[in-house]
């Protein structure tokens, strides 16, 4: 239950960083600072750090990919080779999700060396 709450916690820091801070990567410092106060262990870190981060990133892009009609995916899609530019939201949400695991391994293991 409580790493229910934790990815929760770090959705809703993730998404209002997102909305008031305009660089990309500072969901990571939401990730790494929910981690710090309430992680419980190195493998529960990594792994509500990368849910939580990877369900932001795939509902975010699939949000803007459909209001803008899909075009600059596809355009991007095209740019990488993809073979089906949707592939593109899958892979964004999966590396926004490393990301996030890495900040909350990181928050957790700071904060076991703190104490």
């Amino acid at each position: 239950m409580r790493s229910f709450l934790n990815i929760v916690l770090m959705i809703l820091f993730a998404f209002l960083t997102h909305k008031f801070i305009p660089f990309w990567w500072f969901f990571a410092i939401a990730t790494f600072l929910v981690s710090f106060a309430f992680g419980e262990s190195t493998l529960k870190s990594f792994f509500t750090g990368f849910i939580s981060v990877f369900l932001l990133w795939l509902s975010l892009s699939i949000v803007i990919s459909v209001s803008n009609n899909f075009i600059l995916i596809e355009k991007v899609g095209a740019l990488l080779s993809l073979p089906s530019s949707i592939l593109l939201i899958p892979i964004t949400a999966f590396l926004g999700g490393i990301l996030g695991a890495l900040a909350s391994v990181s928050g957790y293991l700071l904060k076991t060396i703190s104490d």
